[in-house]
């Protein structure tokens, strides 16, 4: 996890080949503009998911797990949310 402005974002575009490319959408996209909901940026691969959610107390929020996606999150107005994380530790196979 990195937590950090979006000023920083040239430190961090080396750490996956399509960060750059989202820093990039970042700085050329007017959220203002944008309604709620997700809009492709790059298809499938470079989206926004744009909400306005009430912020929940630590007992109410669940567990997010990011997989297959970064998640790159700005908060463009009001309050910031506190953000609790842990190591996610994957199964080991054998062969």
């Amino acid at each position: 996890m990195i937590i950090d402005s979006l000023n920083n974002c040239a430190l961090y575009a080396a750490v996956h080949p399509r960060l750059r490319k989202a820093f990039d959408l970042l700085a050329a996209t007017d959220f203002s503009k944008l309604e709620a909901g997700r809009h492709l940026l790059d298809g499938e691969d470079i989206f926004v998911n744009v909400m306005e959610p009430a912020l929940k107390r630590k007992e109410e929020a669940p567990l997010e797990v990011h997989n297959a996606y970064i998640d790159i999150q700005v908060i463009l107005e009001g309050a910031c949310e506190t953000v609790s994380y842990t190591h996610l530790t994957l199964p080991t196979t054998s062969r």
